[in-house]
């Protein structure tokens, strides 16, 4: 394993140690795959176009669960533990899941523009 790996690996066990492992996953990022072309861009894409569309996201694995609902968001805890990963996305289907918009809020990777982007 590369040492960037191991570097990746270790943030996230700093992280898990505070953080709600729900929560975690659905930051820019964030990836079980670190080495290879797995960006963790997948559930940050997922919950910005549900929680701009007015939907909701809620992902729920082993003891841990997060309910994203528009600027609200809830960790909790599960009595009883979930042996795999849930994810439930809801959207509103009278409004538009608007891809771009999502896109032109986040932060721009280092090297590139909006023109490098096509939509």
């Amino acid at each position: 394993m590369s040492s960037k790996v191991w570097e990746v690996q270790g943030m996230y066990k700093q992280a898990l140690e505070t953080a709600n492992s729900c929560e975690l996953a659905m930051h820019y990022g964030v990836t079980s795959k670190p080495e290879g072309k797995h960006s963790g861009y997948g559930l940050t894409l997922a919950r910005d176009i549900v929680l701009d569309n007015g939907g909701k996201i809620i992902i729920a694995s082993q003891n841990e669960i997060i309910d994203s609902e528009e600027a609200d968001s809830q960790n909790k805890l599960l009595r009883n533990p979930w042996p795999g990963t849930l994810i439930l996305i809801e959207w509103r289907t009278d409004r538009p899941l608007r891809l771009k918009e999502v896109y032109d809020n986040w932060p721009m990777p280092e090297g590139y523009s909006h023109e490098d982007f096509e939509f």
